[in-house]
């Protein structure tokens, strides 16, 4: 067989201290050398993390937000070129889109 693994500097027996395993590195530690993450997970001082400063953002008040005038939107036209659009013949050329002398279109479905 083999032999047992060989003891690490964290094993050893103290009374009322508990071992348990760094939540960032892995490393096994003592329960009184640790310290507790702001996510509640056990850590080594030297690898404990401040909490980020976007947990403490708190949003604006509604009246603070709003507008003082508000006004509707007009319509909007959006005109996409189709390849119908692109031909030079009337009834399917778009003002904007269409190519002079292209004669192109292509057959309507049945």
């Amino acid at each position: 067989m083999g032999s047992p693994p060989s003891r690490g500097p964290e094993d050893y027996f103290s009374a009322g201290d508990w071992n348990l395993y760094c939540s960032i590195c892995g490393s096994k530690m003592k329960m009184s050398g640790a310290v507790r993450n702001w996510q509640g997970m056990w850590r080594h001082p030297w690898c404990n993390e401040p909490r980020p400063e976007q947990d403490f953002v708190h949003s604006i008040n509604s009246r603070e937000m709003a507008i003082p005038v508000a006004q509707k939107m007009g319509e909007i036209d959006v005109q996409i070129c189709t390849f119908n659009g692109l031909s030079a013949i009337p009834g399917y050329a778009l003002p904007g889109c269409s190519i002079p002398g292209r004669t192109l279109i292509t057959p309507p479905f049945p």
